[in-house]
């Protein structure tokens, strides 16, 4: 996934590392250098289904203004959400 709008220096890949702890969701996101943020999830699809109801909720502070997703291969044995630099 591809997010744009007001999504960098705002503590957006810290949300979205709490929201993958809560729902127990596992990837990475991290900036891109065009200003977008990239998100890339896996779990089942409920709790994806989750994950996104939250995610793109209304913030204070982050505003998303437009995203974009495809599908990827599956990382097998993958453990965690890490927020990369």
């Amino acid at each position: 996934m591809i997010i744009s709008g007001r999504v960098q220096g705002v503590g957006f890949r810290y949300f979205c590392w709490r929201i993958a702890q809560e729902f127990n969701v596992t990837g990475k996101v991290k900036n891109l250098d065009n200003g977008c943020v990239e998100l890339i999830i896996q779990a089942e699809e409920e709790k994806l289904n989750q994950f996104f109801a939250k995610m793109l909720a209304p913030q204070r502070f982050i505003q998303i203004e437009d995203y974009s997703c495809r599908y990827i291969p599956v990382v097998e044995n993958e453990k965690d959400f890490q927020i990369m630099n």
